[in-house]
């Protein structure tokens, strides 16, 4: 879902639901990682006020075939604030095809909805 308002724009993309769902919301994009890019850098704005055990904000590198490659970020955080994530790209990843995977899990518990917001997505 596009919601507004975004981080540095008016728009980001918005993963989970403000009302409690059972499942994942997914995001993912296919992208070829020129060999001499060195960092994956994103914003994202967390809501999530139940426990890591139940409830994640995640984000992996994947292979095409699906394959996790690295894992970015798997938190469980309700700062309802915009936070810098940047990532070092490990040599496994430069030079490849690889996807960009963006999940929110939510265990359905009507009393601790999870969502999050993404924006600025940038590869250098």
């Amino acid at each position: 879902m596009i919601t507004s308002p975004g981080h540095a724009g008016s728009f980001a993309a918005r993963l989970g639901s403000a009302t409690a769902f059972s499942g994942n919301s997914t995001l993912s994009q296919t992208v070829a990682i020129p060999s001499n890019l060195r960092r994956l850098v994103f914003f994202y704005n967390p809501h999530c006020t139940g426990s890591i055990t139940f409830d994640q904000i995640q984000m992996q590198i994947r292979d095409t075939a699906g394959a996790t490659l690295a894992t970015v970020l798997n938190v469980c955080s309700n700062s309802g604030t915009w936070t810098r994530k940047s990532f070092k790209l490990p040599a496994s990843v430069r030079g490849r095809t690889v996807v960009l995977w963006f999940n929110v899990h939510d265990d359905g518990n009507p009393a601790n909805p999870t969502y999050a917001l993404i924006d600025d997505v940038s590869l250098n």
